[in-house]
């Protein structure tokens, strides 16, 4: 199963495929008709390989699952990454992730689009509800792609760092679809925004009214105006329009602004919140975004990679308290050098 993205496509390799991969690098990528990349695999990887090749070929029911998959980027047909998943989710219905990058292709968010993709992948197969990933505790750059991805650390040791994506699937409710919203259904989620942010931790208590505005203005994106739909109920909702950075000589670089997200009282800690923020994330890429700022609880929204924009020499042009006003980096350094206000308006 070959899954494709905007710029990638992740390719899991053959029995043949991975064996020649043991031999070099260089020989997998010939088979496969890539453009050389010139990587080979340090003495941990091909440990870490090999066992894994063993592992995929002794059961070949779940080899899909088992067997090593390239990250291969579009535009030069090369491989610049890898990744798999250690397990099948035969018995436990949990899977974890393991994935790495050439060094010459980070920080340009290659691997966050993967493991998203990935991740998406694994959760629309049956029997799998949740994705787990180890990482070293120092390795910021790892837990980055991971909190974008909507996972949530969930234990530590002095070492290491576990973390996990949930599936939205629960006993109480059918599939979960997060679609565009109609223009019928406009004031069934005025409603919902409404009764949603009765019980908020940072609102305003116009979050609504707000909404309505942002649909009327010249930075609103239908396409990007999603509503979470259960059981053929709006249980939830998300909406991303455009905003800007601005420089003090005036220049502006585009973002997108969250404003607002709600979930119904008794839809929530279902996952659907975060499905939302996904699915949002995954058509700002396509579409080209590289930022997403909002206004709202630290405790909720870092989880998914938010810092506060003070972090990066952005501040609020109304003066909103620091630690709520936070942004997220689609694409890493995506705010490198950029400097000024943000308006929310």
């Amino acid at each position: 199963m070959v899954i494709e993205t905007a710029r990638l496509r992740i390719v899991p390799l053959t029995a043949e495929q991975f064996r020649l991969l043991l031999i070099g690098v260089d020989r997998m990528e010939t088979e496969m008709g890539l453009i050389p990349s010139g990587e080979c695999l340090d003495k941990h990887t091909q440990q870490a390989m090999e066992y894994q090749y063993q592992k995929a070929l002794s059961d070949p029911d779940n080899f899909i699952w088992l067997t090593n998959r390239q990250i291969i980027l579009k535009s030069e047909n090369k491989a610049i990454a890898s990744a798999n998943f250690k397990n099948s989710p035969t018995g436990n219905k949990c899977i974890e992730i393991g994935y790495g990058t050439n060094t010459r292709y980070r920080n340009k968010g290659y691997m966050t689009e993967a493991v998203q993709a990935m991740c998406e992948w694994a959760l629309s197969q049956p029997g799998v509800k949740s994705v787990t990933a180890e990482t070293e505790k120092g390795n910021i750059a790892s837990h980055r792609i991971l909190q974008k991805c909507g996972f949530v650390n969930y234990q530590k040791n002095k070492s290491s760092l576990w973390w996990k994506l949930d599936s939205v699937k629960s006993s109480n409710m059918n599939d979960l679809k997060i679609r565009k919203i109609t223009e019928e259904e406009q004031p069934e989620v005025y409603k919902l925004i409404k009764t949603a942010f009765e019980t908020a931790k940072v609102k305003d208590g116009d979050e609504q009214d707000f909404a309505q505005e942002l649909r009327q203005g010249d930075n609103y994106i239908p396409e990007m105006d999603l509503v979470a739909e259960v059981n053929n109920k709006i249980a939830g909702q998300i909406m991303f329009t455009k905003t800007y950075v601005t420089r003090a000589n005036n220049s502006k670089t585009e973002a997108l602004l969250i404003a607002p997200i709600s979930i119904l009282l008794e839809y929530r800690n279902l996952g659907i919140g975060s499905a939302l923020i996904r699915e949002g994330f995954r058509l700002a890429r396509e579409m080209g975004y590289k930022s997403v700022f909002l206004c709202g609880d630290p405790a909720y929204y870092h989880r998914f990679g938010f810092k506060p924009t003070s972090a990066y020499g952005i501040r609020h042009i109304l003066g909103f308290p620091e630690e709520n006003v936070m942004v997220c980096e689609l694409v890493d350094a995506a705010l490198e050098g950029i400097y000024g206000t943000v308006d929310f308006c």
